[in-house]
């Protein structure tokens, strides 16, 4: 089977549905398979689209196929090309097809639709009229039944709806950022194994013979055509370059810390098959380990933040203020030291108080709210690219600020990183990983009543730099280090579904390049005879339905209907729009909010002016009473005066 097109849908959580167990569409042809009643159950939250690419060639051939003992692999529905619809797994249970989607922790998985084509090839045969109207129907019906919201996802696990084809999702560290292989074209920049920028100078897509899954030491995992090439050091290798001691190796000198810088020339390139037919060494330990990369160099960035501020407000920050909470522990050193890292970046400290009941205390950062503001972090905590892409130095300052606040050292210099929140606990994977250091990810659930806080993402390594800057901690990192330490090791090798790659070529001096978020060095697509490497110069397979995809089935499920809808135009425009609404709703709001605070201090301000001049009001008019009453006092005087003055004079 090739899953070379998927579309993804994500369960709308809003809508409190799930359906787990038997799920059966009402109007597709049930035929149960032998491993439908063997299957896990899941919560589907995905919809994804295959082309059949099998012993069989049509629906009833691949039914009998599925039906076999011992074949592993079977889904959900196949859609014929005279659009009937059979179904073969309730979509309460998970699919083999969706080998990826169905590792997922959480219980959720994907359901999978094959479509007939001419013996695989998607490329020249488009979908018919009538299998465009089923896929509509049983999107729409898995939307209604699942609660799969119908809108277009970004990747294989977000939420909505899209097309992804697995190895051409792979993401690459780029110039500006993590990108999908798929979108990468002649030009662009990525990174080769010593951090140092290179050039895309050709992109190839191929369908390779075979294809294998490939699981490493600290979780990474890359599926991987039979053919492609890799460098790596096998144990025996390892065992000779390390080793030091005795008269036989004294002339090497000192033990190495680490990798040489040309570690991808000192041996040959092997290609997946290759590794997998050696993944064990003679005493069964893993045989094949690749080096870490060297921390990525991307240039400074004009951060408006010091990095290490951010890191710290990240930790241990308040969500809605530039306000600092720190633990008073270790004779309150900690928290001065935080303080004293936050004024030597140029900060004021404003107000602190103290916390006795919890052994805490705070502190404000005056000038801090309205940059916290312009990156969009404040009342929503999360790394904003321009850090995550950012110079190795300044990505160590931010690794810095986090694990001084969220961050723990225990024996051997072994370092962790907690947090609840797991776009934060991704993105600080990619910060250590692209720093060179290789932390392994583990979720801890929490049982109920616990404080509600479900999941912790643990992020476990061996610092191989000083990713804290808190002297208590500083102080217990070890720096001592082995070649384990310095590598991740091949750990497990499975069959994966054969499905369309895309190959690179890129001018970096030793031909390597960098793929996934933990930065696995990769050497770039050999050239040889036709016989050994032909690079295939076309599109990915299945452009057609891509095209079909976008233009037709996308825009119809969107709407909500089966055979009509949007048009081409406003479907292929649809998320961007509803994006830019979203966006410009959130500034109108956050603008409001800002005009009613400055607002309500303005009249505020005016009130108090008021009160003031009426209090002012008030105390000249009782003066001038007072001085009116003395004046009248004074007049009356001088009238009587002038009265005594009359009578001795005699006037009348």
């Amino acid at each position: 089977m090739i899953a070379w097109l998927g579309v993804a849908f994500a369960r709308n959580a809003r809508a409190g549905r799930e359906v787990v167990g038997i799920a059966r569409c009402d109007f597709a042809i049930w035929r149960e398979i032998p491993d439908n009643r063997r299957q896990p159950t899941m919560r589907a939250t995905q919809v994804i689209m295959h082309s059949m690419a099998s012993p069989g060639t049509t629906p009833e051939d691949l039914i009998r196929y599925w039906s076999q003992p011992g074949t592993p692999l079977e889904s959900h529905f196949i859609v014929g090309r005279d659009g009937r619809a059979w179904q073969l797994v309730d979509t309460g249970r998970s699919a083999d097809a969706n080998y990826r989607a169905n590792r997922r922790p959480d219980g959720t998985g994907a359901i999978s639709i094959e479509t007939e084509d001419n013996i695989g090839n998607p490329d020249t045969l488009p979908w018919t009229a009538a299998q465009i109207d089923t896929l509509v129907r049983l999107a729409l019906w898995a939307a209604r039944v699942h609660g799969i919201p119908r809108r277009r996802c970004p990747s294989p696990s977000s939420p909505g709806i899209g097309y992804h084809a697995v190895a051409l999702s792979t993401l690459v560290p780029t110039g500006t950022g993590l990108r999908a292989i798929a979108e990468l074209g002649v030009g662009d920049q990525v990174f080769d194994e010593l951090g140092m920028p290179c050039r895309v100078t050709g992109v190839y897509d191929v369908w390779p013979e075979r294809c294998h899954r490939l699981l490493f030491s600290d979780g990474a995992e890359v599926v991987a055509s039979g053919d492609h090439l890799w460098v790596t050091w096998t144990k025996n290798q390892r065992h000779h370059y390390f080793r030091r001691g005795g008269e036989r190796y004294q002339r090497r000198g000192p033990k190495p810390v680490g990798f040489p810088d040309e570690w991808a020339v000192m041996r040959p390139p092997r290609t997946t098959d290759e590794l997998v037919a050696t993944l064990t060494a003679r005493d069964g330990h893993s045989n094949h380990a690749i080096p870490l990369a060297r921390p990525l160099r991307y240039p400074d960035a004009g951060l408006p933040i010091d990095p290490y501020v951010l890191g710290v407000w990240l930790g241990d920050g308040d969500s809605r203020a530039a306000t600092i909470y720190t633990s008073l522990a270790n004779a309150g050193e900690d928290a001065s030291f935080i303080s004293g890292q936050i004024a030597g970046a140029g900060y004021r400290l404003g107000a602190w108080g103290v916390k006795r009941e919890t052994h805490s205390g705070w502190f404000g950062v005056l000038s801090l709210t309205a940059p916290l503001r312009a990156l969009g972090v404040l009342g929503d905590k999360h790394i904003p690219p321009a850090y995550l892409y950012a110079a190795p130095a300044q990505r160590l300052a931010l690794l810095q600020g986090l694990m001084d606040t969220d961050g723990t050292v225990g024996t051997a210099g072994r370092v962790m990183f907690s947090t609840v929140d797991k776009a934060m606990a991704e993105s600080v994977l990619w910060l250590a990983c692209s720093l060179g250091q290789k932390p392994v990810t583990h979720q801890v659930q929490y049982p109920a009543g616990r404080g509600g806080r479900g999941t912790e993402y643990r992020l476990w390594w061996t610092a191989t730099a000083p990713v804290f800057r808190m002297p208590r901690k500083l102080a217990k990192l070890n720096l001592t280090s082995t070649s384990e330490l310095h590598a991740r090791m091949l750990v497990r090798a499975e069959p994966a579904p054969v499905q369309p790659m895309r190959c690179l070529t890129v001018d970096s001096p030793r031909s390597m390049y960098l793929i996934t978020p933990w930065c696995i060095p990769t050497h770039n697509t050999m050239f040889g005879a036709p016989s050994e490497w032909t690079p295939v110069s076309k599109t990915c397979p299945g452009t057609i339905r891509i095209r079909q995809f976008n233009q037709t089935v996308l825009p119809a499920i969107v709407a909500g209907a089966a055979g009509g809808g949007l048009s081409v135009a406003d479907a292929n425009s649809l998320e961007r729009h509803l994006d830019v609404i979203q966006e410009k709703i959130e500034r109108t709001f956050n603008q409001v909010n800002i005009k009613t605070g400055d607002l309500a201090n303005r009249v505020e301000t005016v009130e108090s002016k008021v009160e003031r001049t009426f209090n002012q009001v008030n105390s000249t008019t009782a003066a001038l009473s007072a001085q009116l009453d003395d004046l009248s006092g004074q007049v009356a005087q001088l009238q009587a005066d002038m009265n005594l003055v009359k009578e001795a004079l005699g006037i009348p």
